[in-house]
């Protein structure tokens, strides 16, 4: 009989582990706080990320949190969720061929005003690999120390990783695009709020499952002992208790590979 208390439990441990946030809020204050600055030179927000974080980055534009901001996504793993998603909201538009970013922008620029904001629109890449070189390309690293990065939480500590490989030097603040704990109720796993788009629990614990797995640093990972696509991430003894305890439960077969289209 399947403990749902301890797996809504281990699900949250992958959670919080996979969707770092280095500031207590999104704001000047947070960022004086733990930084001693009161303005980021970049925040990057990433095509993955769920519409719900889409007002963060509103709102971080708006208090002017940083002195340059993009929007990273091309067609990747994620793209025909948010397609789908976000047609509605887009009318006379057509999503069903848009990249990440161009969706995130033609919503965004609907609802916040963007005169004398300094916003790039990267729709090249195709995974968290390519956000980050992409990203770099487009803003140079000698013009560049803060950068606030947004990206599912799901993804969020590899994306970071990604950057201290190809970037080591810049401080990198994590600002995860969501947070929500798992909770059952006679048996059945659901989310403690509502979250706009957020991921079906059979897709949320895949994509965890999936992240531990890329983020371990050994031959199968995509650490330095692996395919070398990250730094290395200390991976806690209890977060991997918690991965193993979930593989036991759903099996290998429900982590997500890497889509062969996309790499």
């Amino acid at each position: 009989m399947k403990n749902y208390n301890e797996i809504a439990e281990m699900i949250n441990t992958l959670s919080l582990f996979c969707g770092p946030r280095d500031l207590a809020d999104l704001s000047k204050d947070a960022l004086a706080h733990k930084y001693n600055i009161t303005q980021a030179d970049l925040l990057i927000m990433f095509g993955a990320s769920i519409p719900a974080s889409y007002a963060l980055f509103e709102n971080a534009v708006n208090n002017r949190l940083a002195r340059n901001y993009m929007l990273s996504g091309g067609i990747g793993h994620t793209t025909g969720t948010l397609q789908g998603l976000m047609q509605p909201y887009l009318p006379g538009l057509d999503t069903s061929q848009m990249p990440e970013a161009e969706i995130m922008y033609q919503y965004i620029k609907n609802r916040t005003d963007l005169s004398g904001v300094n916003l790039i629109v990267e729709n090249k890449s195709t995974n968290c690999g390519n956000n980050v070189t992409n990203a770099l390309k487009l803003f140079p690293e000698r013009n560049i120390r803060n950068v606030i990065v947004m990206q599912d939480s799901s993804m969020q500590q590899r994306m970071s990783a990604g950057f201290k490989k190809h970037a080591p030097a810049l401080n990198i603040i994590n600002y995860a695009g969501y947070k929500v704990r798992v909770i059952h109720d006679g048996g059945i796993l659901h989310y403690d709020r509502e979250l706009w788009g957020m991921w079906d629990m059979e897709r949320y614990i895949s994509l965890l499952l999936g992240e531990i797995a890329r983020l371990r640093d050994d031959e199968n990972g995509y650490g330095p002992n692996g395919k070398n696509y990250i730094a290395h991430v200390e991976i806690p003894a209890y977060v991997m208790n918690a991965y193993q305890t979930l593989l036991a439960v759903y099996g290998t077969n429900v982590i997500r590979e890497a889509n062969p289209l996309y790499q």
